[in-house]
């Protein structure tokens, strides 16, 4: 785990059935759980009804629209699986914080010129550093905010281009410029 991860973290594979209990229990304050229990209509509605306990949806690869919604409607979080650690541990931290992590959704079908048109400028300036194999440490130092920061950059960068790693977009020619 993380050197960054401050909590007490105790995990327990459940069978689907006691899943719903864990919902209504106060032994914990968040559930990662995987994204297929959502189509139980059941679970959705326990999901819905809970009062004190964070939820964080587990997914891997893209999420279609309809799956997204429920996810916006239902959940405190969303883990993609491919995600690096320091990332996924960024997200439970800050669910357990009180904030949503939600990725915002990407457009479908565009090239990568339309998705990069996505990014914020300092989402481009955090892209155009990592493509240069500048760290997240001296990138949060140039640019003068915290680590944290620059992981949740590159979060939405990878979520915005559907990528799971940022090295797959960084190393095109045309994506080593920060937009002016």
């Amino acid at each position: 785990m993380s050197k960054n991860f401050d909590y007490e973290a105790i995990c327990m594979p459940l069978p689907k059935e006691n899943v719903a209990d864990i919902l209504h229990d106060n032994a914990c304050e968040t559930i990662i759980f995987d994204s297929s229990l959502l189509f139980d209509t059941t679970f959705r509605k326990d999901l819905h009804s809970r009062t004190h306990l964070k939820a964080i949806i587990l997914v891997n690869g893209e999420v279609d629209y309809s799956l997204r919604q429920i996810i916006s409607s239902h959940a405190d979080g969303m883990i993609d699986c491919t995600f690096d650690m320091d990332i996924i541990v960024l997200i439970i931290t800050a669910v357990m914080k009180g904030f949503q992590c939600l990725p915002k959704s990407p457009l479908k079908d565009v090239n990568l010129n339309s998705q990069l048109s996505l990014l914020t400028q300092r989402e481009r300036e955090v892209l155009h550093f990592v493509s240069q194999g500048v760290s997240n440490k001296s990138i949060a130092d140039f640019l003068g905010v915290s680590y944290k920061t620059v992981c949740v950059h590159r979060y939405n960068i990878m979520y915005k281009l559907k990528v799971d790693k940022l090295s797959a977009v960084s190393s095109t020619e045309k994506l080593s410029k920060p937009a002016a």
